[in-house]
């Protein structure tokens, strides 16, 4: 191993012998991560709600290459009503 490679494995927590030095910092693994949740292609939701009422949902990437979202003049907490009842109601594959 090269004093050049060492150095990396040092600076990564890796010793010379390749055993993980362990310490007390908490590690953010996706710190880097944005949030975001990004549509590729198109999704389209037929929706139905007990005393709310029924329609579609259908998002899609725009021109502008954003996520947009036909609402059918609907606002952001009634969409989000709608979608955390299906996440809610669906059954989870955990794959």
């Amino acid at each position: 191993m090269s004093n050049e490679e060492t150095e990396t494995n040092t600076e990564e927590g890796l010793s010379d012998s390749n055993a993980l030095v362990m310490s007390d910092e908490p590690v953010k693994m996706f710190g880097h991560l944005d949030n975001t949740c990004e549509v590729s292609g198109t999704a389209l939701f037929e929706w139905g709600l007990k005393d709310f009422g029924f329609g579609q949902l259908y998002f899609y990437v725009g021109e502008d290459g954003k996520t947009h979202c036909h609402n059918e003049c609907m606002s952001n907490e009634s969409v989000k009503k709608i979608l955390n009842t299906l996440v809610d109601t669906c059954v989870m594959d955990n794959s």
